[in-house]
């Protein structure tokens, strides 16, 4: 009963401990690439495309029922990571609008803190929203 317990209490470490030991460069090197977050219940499935320190948003909308797929444009944006945080600003402007905690990071996955709300996102090969993922297999 105590190594179950033990094991139990023990979770959160392991599953946490990437982030935790990364400085800010580290993260900044596995946040490169193309990131496609999984789609929220309102539809809005974001892909970003992260090079260097250049960041283009990919914004898609996942339409429930009728199955489509909506592309809402491309935003380009800048960013920086300090003490964890991925802090995007806008194109030509001095101060970020967003910032997101990085509570996890693997290499082909990331789960983000933005306010209240987690985003998790998954590497990918190309800039595809994740909207068929949640599509009953018959649907496709």
């Amino acid at each position: 009963m105590k190594k179950v317990l033990f094991c139990i209490l023990m979770l959160p470490f392991f599953v946490f401990a990437d982030t935790q030991n990364l400085t800010d460069e580290e993260l900044e090197n596995g946040v490169q690439g193309i990131w496609a977050m999984t789609p929220l219940k309102g539809g809005i499935a974001n892909v970003m495309y992260n090079d260097k320190n250049k960041s283009i948003l990919y914004s898609f909308k996942c339409d429930w029922g009728t199955k489509k797929i909506y592309f809402d444009g491309v935003e380009e944006n800048t960013f920086s990571i300090k003490e964890g945080v991925f802090y995007v600003t806008g194109k030509g402007k001095i101060e970020p609008y967003a910032s997101l905690k990085i509570i996890s990071m693997k290499p082909d996955a990331i789960k983000m803190l933005y306010g209240q709300f987690k985003f998790n996102y998954i590497k990918m090969d190309y800039i595809v929203p994740l909207c068929s993922l949640y599509w009953d297999s018959d649907d496709k």
